[in-house]
């Protein structure tokens, strides 16, 4: 039942994720934090607004999953990356904030 608990808060928080790309209201909120705790709580907090049941160390973990994804892309991969951040608020695409703190696509 635990395990079962855990992959239910943890499809919670993916699909918050895929929410929060969709939103950009969600995204302007997440924006305002100052610091990786305070996002946290944020996301923690507006996961729960829009009925999403997942913890503050979940997210953590998320995080933490994330940075390590993006240490281990490739040279390239890293600058298709920031070739799109640079380029796709400028042709009008939407900005999605990711997990590693606040990077926008």
């Amino acid at each position: 039942m635990y395990l079962e608990g855990k992959l239910m808060s943890r499809q919670n928080l993916e699909q918050f994720k895929k929410l929060v790309l969709r939103k950009t209201d969600l995204q302007e909120q997440l924006k305002q934090a100052a610091n990786e705790q305070e996002f946290i709580q944020l996301i923690v907090n507006l996961g729960q607004e829009k009925g999403y049941d997942f913890t503050d160390e979940e997210v953590a973990i998320s995080l933490q999953e994330q940075r390590q994804a993006l240490e281990n892309m490739t040279f390239g991969e890293r600058t298709i990356r920031n070739l799109r951040a640079e380029w796709q608020p400028r042709v009008g695409g939407l900005r999605a904030v990711i997990w590693g703190g606040g990077d926008r696509l």
